[in-house]
């Protein structure tokens, strides 16, 4: 498809516009976070409803969330890219003719970064006789910092990157995330005596740690992280490799309302931010011709995370809100007959195509059917200001009727809303209320750890017994991560500066 694939920004139309439908069945590579999910046939809110959604998410101001640096906006992108690969959006798949499929054999394997490899993805490695290297590309000024890129003649633009996922250059900064581990992987090849095979196993064992012990412990509820990082066991099989349509559809896009409208790239604090609009136009995708990368977006990773010599501008809170920049159609156009434009309204109408398990009935069925007696997620989910049916609800047609002010909806309109709400819009205000912004709620909790906590789980103990002998076994964190990597020949001294 031209254009940006689908990802976690939601992808962008095929020529001509599409008219959004519901999915005739589950597509291949997805499930329900439980068995026997509901009927696909039903339509629950027509697009106009929908639109009407976006217009109160679009009145709603941004705050700052103190407890996550902005960095982790845009590893959680990547690691989501690791779980899903649909080059269709759902909303598109009724126009497209052929239904959507998530191509990633198994999740957070760190096939967003090498592919299948060499044999598979030559283009991401270095050309040499194993080819056991990633490629870094170069800056304007000729400084490796940049994702590799490629103009199909000389002298044309840069339309073309030398990524396994080239969804990874979705934006400015999640490029720079993901020269991140272009980086990291080379550096690793160097340790296991220029081997490939060796140094990606390292990596990936290094990769699920950092998510087990800096990621997660940052967006789950305490009482949920507890059970799923002691143990406790989830919902499917270990052995399951289908994404939950309740996370690909549901909680990965509750990370959209992390986004800042303005980012301090590598300037010291407290410097004036460089708008979004400008990081999602550097990208090969989208305005070839701003390529090579300038300076100006290279990331100087003290300004992204925590822990590398001062503190680092933070990501936005969780709540039904999104940057500006998001809700233009000059990134995201109109799809249908209601003009509505933004990311926002296209990820309510992927919720509406992908036929997300109704809140309610998804509650009920896990504490009254699949959630042992005693068990910590039911007390979560039955706990607190959103702890019944009728304050859940409540929270919502308050939420959406605004007080009668701009934005609010009509009362009716409301009410359709809070009696079955699309999972993403739930799941970001139930973040606002009971994580007060901060965390992920319960179920925005349960959701996240049930998509990644069985192959994170079933994975620790070989993990762990790859990284002991290993340098990169005292790295517990990005940070930690980041000065290793500062260390290296090469990124000592490095303009701009790496940390």
């Amino acid at each position: 498809m031209s254009g940006v694939m689908q990802g976690i920004h939601g992808g962008a139309p095929p020529a001509g516009g599409a008219t959004p439908g519901r999915l005739a069945g589950l597509p291949p590579g997805y499930r329900h976070i439980l068995p026997h999910g509901p009927d696909l046939a039903d339509e629950r809110h027509p697009a106009e409803r929908l639109a009407k959604l976006a217009t109160r998410i679009s009145v709603e101001p941004q705050r700052e969330n103190p407890d996550i640096p902005s960095g982790y906006t845009y590893f959680l992108q990547f690691v989501t890219h690791d779980c899903v690969f649909t080059d269709i959006p759902f909303w598109a798949a009724e126009a497209a003719g052929e239904p959507p499929g998530n191509e990633r054999l198994r999740a957070l394997n760190l096939d967003t970064l090498h592919g299948g490899g060499p044999a598979s993805c030559p283009h991401a490695y270095v050309p040499a006789r194993d080819r056991a290297r990633m490629r870094v590309g170069c800056l304007a000024t000729g400084a490796a910092r940049d994702v590799p890129r490629i103009a199909p003649e000389p002298g044309a633009p840069l339309t073309d990157t030398l990524l396994a996922d080239p969804r990874n250059d979705d934006n400015a900064l999640l490029g720079q995330v993901t020269v991140l581990f272009h980086i990291a992987h080379n550096v690793v090849v160097g340790l296991e005596g220029g081997f490939f095979a060796p140094a990606r196993a390292r990596l990936r064992a290094l990769y699920r740690r950092l998510i087990r012990e800096d990621l997660m412990p940052r967006l789950l509820q305490a009482d949920v992280l507890a059970f799923y990082q002691g143990g406790g066991a989830p919902l499917s099989d270990p052995h399951t490799e289908e994404v939950p349509l309740e996370a690909s559809h549901g909680v990965f896009r509750v990370a959209h309302a992390m986004v800042r409208e303005t980012y301090n790239v590598n300037a010291p604090p407290p410097a004036e931010g460089l708008p979004l609009a400008e990081s999602l136009r550097h990208s090969s995708a989208r305005y070839p011709k701003l390529l090579p990368m300038p300076e100006t977006w290279v990331a100087r990773w003290s300004n992204f995370f925590d822990g590398l010599g001062g503190t680092a501008q933070r990501a936005m809170r969780f709540a039904p809100c999104y940057a500006p920049p998001l809700q233009t159609g000059s990134f995201f156009p109109a799809v249908d007959g209601t003009h509505r434009t933004g990311l926002h309204y296209r990820d309510m109408l992927s919720a509406e195509a992908a036929a997300l398990w109704p809140l309610e009935e998804l509650i009920a069925d896990m504490t009254g059917h699949h959630f042992p007696p005693g068990d910590p997620r039911t007390a979560a989910l039955n706990a607190g200001p959103l702890g019944t049916p009728a304050a859940r609800r409540q929270a919502m047609l308050d939420w959406l009727l605004n007080d009668g002010k701009p934005g609010g909806m009509e009362a009716e309109d409301a009410a359709s809303i809070a009696a079955d709400p699309p999972m993403p819009f739930w799941l970001m205000l139930e973040g606002m209320i009971a994580g007060q912004g901060r965390r992920l709620g319960p179920l925005g909790s349960i959701i996240l750890a049930e998509a990644f906590y069985p192959n994170l789980n079933a994975a620790a103990e070989a993990d762990e017994a790859a990284l002991a002998a290993s340098p990169l076994n005292a790295i517990h964190d990005m940070a930690g991560l980041i000065q290793f990597l500062a260390a290296q020949p090469g990124l000592q001294g490095a303009t701009p500066p790496f940390i």
